[in-house]
Order: C-alpha cells, then sequence, then structure tokens
C-alpha cells in the first residue's frame, strides 16, 4: 500500500520489509535519483518531496521443478531425437546418448541388438559421395546410387561422361542464365516477343487442352478476361502478367513438341520456345522478380522451370526450381493464407503454387542422385477438392470439398503421396536407430492406399482422358510405396541376406508401377499429356527390377519383369535429347548392362536373348567390367533400405 505524506501527519510504524539481501537498502526514489537514503518508512526525502515511498520487493520464491520420471525423461529424449532426425536429416546413432532404462521397460531381445549392431556395422552412414565431372563435380548423397558408385568404378565413369541418346534437340539450346543476367531491352521491347493476335489465342487454347489439367496452378475463370485483354492490347500489360503471358505459351509449345505432328507452327516450334523463353526473362527482369516476386510471377517461374525439363534434365532446373521456393517464401507462402484471414480464391492460388514448387524441387533433386530438395518447414494446407466454378474472389467462405473427381484431383492425389511419403522418410530415418518402424510403414502405405481409393481413385471415369490419367498416377504412387515399404524391411541386412529375402511379390509391384507409367506414355488418348509424362523416369522402380534380375536371373517373374525394363527403357529414350545430361541414366545404362549379363551363366537361349543384350557404351566397348567374376551365382549389391527415401520427389513428375 502507497502512503502519501502530509504535513501534520503521524505515520503509523510499517510492518517490517523483507529484504532481498543481508544490507538495507535505499528506496526506489532515492536509488533512482542517487541521493543518500536515511532507510526509514518512509523515508525523510520522500516525506520532504510529499510523495510516496516505496522499497524493493522481496524476491520470488524459487518454485521447485515438477519431479520427472526415468521413463519421462527417456521419451522426451526421444522425441526430440526424432524431431532432429526429421529436421536435418541425419543419420549418425545417436543412442549412446540415451539415459539408461527403468526397471520398468522391457530390455531389447538379442535377436533386436544384433540386427542394431549389424546395421551400425554394415550401412554406417557416409556424407554421400563426390565424382569429378571434367572441370565440374557432381555431389549424389542418394544412399544406394553412391553406394553403388563407391564398388563399381566402372560406374563412376557413366556419371562423368552420361549417356547421350542419338540426337541432339534444339532444346539444348534453352540456357537458364538469362533470367540472372540483366537483359538487353528496354520495358518496351517485350512486345517484339509475343505472337500474333491468332498465334497467341491458339496457343491459349493448348494450354487449356494439355496443361492446365496436369498442372492446376492458375484460376481460368478470373485468368481468362486477363489473358484475352493483354492479346488484344499487348502494350499495357503489367510486367507479372507478362510473364505469365509467355510462361504459358512457352508451356504450350512444349506440350505440341511431344505431340509431333504438323500444327500451326509448322516447323518453327524451336524458334517459338526461345522467343517466349526470351520474353519470359524479360518480363520477369522488369517486373523485379528476384526483388519484389508476386503470385503471378511466381505462377510464370514455376510453369517455365516445369516445362523446361522437357527440353533439359540440366542442374540448372534445380536451381532455379530452389530459387522459386526461396522467392515463395520470401511472400510468404509456406504459411497457409488462412493464418491471414486472406479470401478464399487468394488463399487456394497460394496452397496450389507452394505445393507444386516443393514437390517439384524434389523430383528434379532426383535427377541428380539427391535425397530430397529444400527442406521448408511449412503449415500450408493441400488445397480444394473443387473446380474453378466452385471458387469466386467475392466469396467469404470456402465450399465444401466434392466427393467426386474435379479438375484439382490429380493434383491432390500427388499431395496425398507426397504427405504419406514424407512421413515415410521420417519412420525410416528412426529403423536407423534400431527401431522396428516397418509395421508403421506399412500401416501408413494402407492408410494412403485406402484414403486415394474411396476419396478420390473410385471417381475416375477412365473413358475420359484426363481421369484416366488420374487413375494411373493413383497405381503407380501406391505401386512405388508398396515396393517402398519391402526395401525398408531389409534394414540391417548384408547383401548375402537381402538376396535371400527376395520375394515376388515386390518385384511385381514394381512391375506394375512401371506397366502403369508406360500405359501413360503409349496411351493414344493420352498424347495430350504425354510431354509431362514423359519426364518423369522411374529410377527407383528400374533400379529395383534390376537388382532383383542380377540376383536372381531365373526368378519365375523375370520375363514380364525384363519386358516392362526394356519398354521402360524405349520410351525414355524415344525424344530424349534431354538425357545426354542425365548422369542418373547413365548409370541405369550400366546396371542394365550387368543384369543382361547375369543370364548368360544360367544358360539363356540366344533365341530369347532379349534386346538390348549387346548394347555397347560410348566408347564401344562392353559395358560390363569383365573382371567381374559372377560364378553360378551373381554377388548382390548392398541394398542400403536409404536408397528408396525419396518418394516424396516423384509424386509431381507425373
Amino acid at each position: 500500500m502507497e502512503i502519501t505524506n502530509t504535513p501534520g501527519q503521524t505515520h503509523e510504524e510499517p510492518s517490517k520489509v523483507p529484504r532481498r539481501y543481508n544490507v538495507s537498502r535505499s528506496c526506489i526514489r532515492c536509488h533512482q535519483r542517487k541521493v543518500r537514503c536515511d532507510k526509514s518508512h518512509p523515508c525523510g526525502t520522500c516525506v520532504r518531496s510529499k510523495v510516496a515511498c516505496r522499497y524493493p520487493a522481496s524476491e520470488k520464491i524459487k518454485r521447485r521443478p515438477p519431479n520427472v520420471s526415468l521413463n519421462e525423461a527417456a521419451a522426451r529424449l526421444a522425441r526430440l531425437e526424432r524431431a532432429v532426425s526429421a529436421i536435418v536429416g541425419v543419420d549418425e546413432d545417436i543412442t549412446a546418448a540415451s539415459p539408461p532404462r527403468s526397471k520398468s521397460v522391457e530390455p531389447v531381445s538379442s535377436d533386436r541388438a544384433a540386427r542394431g549392431q549389424q546395421t551400425k556395422e554394415s550401412h554406417t552412414p557416409t556424407s554421400g559421395f563426390l565424382v569429378t565431372s571434367g572441370p565440374s563435380t557432381r555431389y549424389i548423397n542418394e544412399s544406394f546410387l553412391s553406394h553403388v558408385l563407391e564398388k563399381e568404378k566402372e560406374l563412376q565413369t557413366a556419371i562423368e561422361a552420361p549417356y547421350r541418346a542419338g540426337g541432339c534437340t534444339g532444346g539444348s539450346l534453352l540456357r537458364a542464365e538469362g533470367l540472372l543476367l540483366a537483359p538487353q531491352h528496354t520495358p518496351s521491347d517485350v512486345t517484339e516477343f509475343y505472337p500474333s493476335r491468332w498465334e497467341a489465342t491458339q496457343l491459349w487454347q493448348v494450354f487449356l487442352n494439355n496443361v492446365d489439367p496436369v498442372m492446376k496452378l492458375v484460376h481460368i475463370p478470373t485468368l481468362l478476361p486477363k489473358v484475352h485483354n493483354a492479346i488484344n492490347s499487348p502494350g499495357d500489360v503489367p510486367a507479372d502478367l507478362s510473364s505469365l503471358l509467355f510462361a504459358i505459351y512457352f508451356a504450350a509449345v512444349t506440350s505440341l513438341l511431344s505431340i509431333n505432328q504438323r500444327d500451326f507452327l509448322g516447323n518453327q516450334k524451336y524458334a517459338a520456345l526461345q522467343k517466349y523463353q526470351r520474353g519470359l526473362e524479360v518480363s520477369l527482369y522488369n517486373s523485379s522478380f528476384l526483388d519484389s516476386p508476386t503470385i503471378t510471377s511466381l505462377q510464370a517461374m514455376a510453369i517455365y522451370v516445369r516445362c523446361r525439363r522437357f527440353h533439359s534434365s540440366g542442374r540448372s532446373n534445380w536451381v532455379l526450381n530452389g530459387l522459386t521456393i526461396y522467392s515463395a517464401q520470401s511472400i510468404g507462402l509456406h504459411r497457409d493464407g488462412s493464418n491471414f484471414n486472406m479470401p478464399v480464391l487468394e488463399c487456394e492460388l497460394r496452397r496450389r503454387l507452394w505445393w507444386h514448387i516443393i514437390t517439384a524441387d524434389k523430383r528434379v533433386a532426383e535427377d541428380h542422385g539427391l535425397v530430397g530438395g529444400v527442406e521448408a518447414i511449412f503449415d500450408t494446407k493441400l488445397p480444394l477438392n473443387v473446380e474453378d466454378s466452385d471458387l469466386d474472389p467475392q466469396m467469404g467462405t470456402p465450399p465444401p470439398p466434392k466427393e467426386k473427381w474435379t479438375e484439382m484431383t490429380m493434383f491432390l492425389i500427388t499431395g496425398e503421396a507426397s504427405k504419406t511419403f514424407a512421413h515415410i522418410h521420417r519412420v525410416s530415418l528412426q529403423s536407423q536407430h534400431g527401431r522396428d518402424v516397418h509395421e508403421e510403414s506399412r500401416r501408413l502405405v494402407d492408410d494412403l492406399e485406402s484414403r486415394l481409393s474411396n476419396t478420390y481413385l473410385k471417381y475416375c471415369d477412365q473413358n475420359v482422358p484426363i481421369q484416366r490419367s488420374t487413375f494411373l498416377l493413383g497405381r503407380v504412387l501406391l505401386s512405388k510405396a508398396r515396393v517402398l515399404v519391402y526395401i525398408q524391411s531389409l534394414n540391417g541386412l548384408s547383401a548375402e541376406q537381402s538376396a535371400k529375402h527376395l520375394n515376388e511379390e515386390t518385384l511385381s509391384y514394381a512391375c506394375e508401377g512401371l506397366e502403369c507409367g508406360s500405359k501413360m506414355l503409349t496411351d493414344e488418348i493420352l498424347r495430350g499429356y504425354s510431354w509431362l509424362s514423359s519426364t518423369f523416369t522411374p529410377y527407383h522402380l528400374l533400379t529395383y527390377c534390376l537388382w532383383h534380375l542380377w540376383v536372381c536371373p531365373e526368378t519365375p517373374g523375370a520375363e514380364r519383369a525384363w519386358r516392362i525394363v526394356h519398354t521402360s527403357f524405349e520410351l525414355a529414350e524415344r525424344d530424349a535429347g534431354w538425357r545426354q545430361s542425365d548422369p542418373h541414366w547413365a548409370v541405369l545404362c550400366r546396371l542394365r548392362q550387368k543384369a543382361l549379363s547375369s543370364q548368360q551363366p544360367f544358360g539363356v537361349k540366344p533365341g530369347k536373348e532379349l534386346s538390348g543384350q549387346g548394347l555397347m557404351d560410348q566408347e564401344g566397348q562392353s559395358g560390363t567390367d569383365p573382371n567381374v567374376d559372377f560364378g553360378n551365382v551373381p554377388m548382390p549389391w548392398d541394398l542400403d533400405p536409404l536408397a528408396f527415401f525419396d518418394w516424396t520427389s516423384f509424386t509431381q513428375a507425373l
């Protein structure tokens, strides 16, 4: 209670003020004014000044921390270890730092302990593999690929001099440096890159037919009037919208190249690609994309980078996608728009864009033997399963998701699978620390299959092209998920033990995934979407099939596996000038040669030799190492379960 002192007022003796220290303290006012205090209650200085006299309060009593049992402390530490592993992606064995178990915790069985010790000895984590490639180098951290490269010196030469499919396409002329260099054009010069109004209208229609259904980034009802206004008045187009228009034109021409038919562009497709690429670069520069990105300019960049993979698989795509991700983070796309009370339509567009670019980044990293891409912490939700017509700029509440196939269904299937694969990735990290998590992984895949089947796939009408493509995509993802779970079950097994646990069911899943992927490229009614499907390379499924066929050449499913393996190779190399810079594909070609060579000791009849048996490498020499002694049973590679970590990466590639 504060006491006010007035002349003539008598002061009651206050109760003793507890002190924080053993020495007496001055009152607060005297301490602030730095004058001597007589330390009475109240002091003489405060009485003369007629102000309240207050002394520092007593120190708060420190509460004792709550008692924490040893079990709870161990559980907290385990959760912390899992969180660190999920964020950093480390493989180090940190069980040594764990606290001792209490008596209530059951001891680990001798079998588990032995298996954990074997895991530590047989699967010592590495920091990746560095391959010198001319004046540059390549870093590879995908465990299975780097493990094979370490043991097979011949494959290192394949990744140093990537496999070249016959012939060079004009796509190699589409260099990426223009986005980072100041263009030699003024803002008004961008109009010279625009197509004629008739060509622009045709390209817009091609985009609606071939690109928008499989890459749902924009809201067509609100974009449509802007596009037509820009076509009729190209001089009045804002810079960011201009970049989106050029990205749309670039994507439309790319899709026409994959169809390989006569159209209104004739033989000028590559010239048109270069022109629209240059227009995109100038427009992005004029819009200050690197310093002031917008949703529109980010949409343009995302479309361009995805379509550019059809022309080149070089590392520049990965760099450009990383640039897109950081630009997206700079405007908060990694936070859900509902956190900021944004309009419904804007929230949906932000969700579409964010999920597109992060999953695309993981897929592009796979081309270069890298696990994952940018690991960003985000809370952005998946978009709603609705049609574009269900969204309106003026709506205040989001529409309910539809229980049927919509324009967003394919996008959502890849998003759902991406989330599940990321979860499996984290679970498999725990497996490296001696935990048996394979049952949890199988449960995750079962949940994914149930969710995809009951929410999306059952509504697909396979007579409709885009819905058939959606259904095939779902089957590819589920087949690969099943293979991943089997690969995890080999954790802790040596090469010889892994060979003894081969099963035909896993090979069947891998073949099913490859068959569905091949249908997406060969089905006549899906030709309009083949520009995107052809950029998907089933690296993991092909690697597993070749490993299985090398370990067990006479497996019951060998005929089916070899048939789909060779079909996949033929389709991948059909229009694959972009594979000139794909080191991962070069390794797959060498692996196929080795798997083919293992058939000879088992008496493969000459009449049944498969195509590609006599494939020669770039120098005209057989790709099989003559010093490798296969004996009666070929020695398998050590199939590290981490080889198939990167399952989130392929979900956006179809």
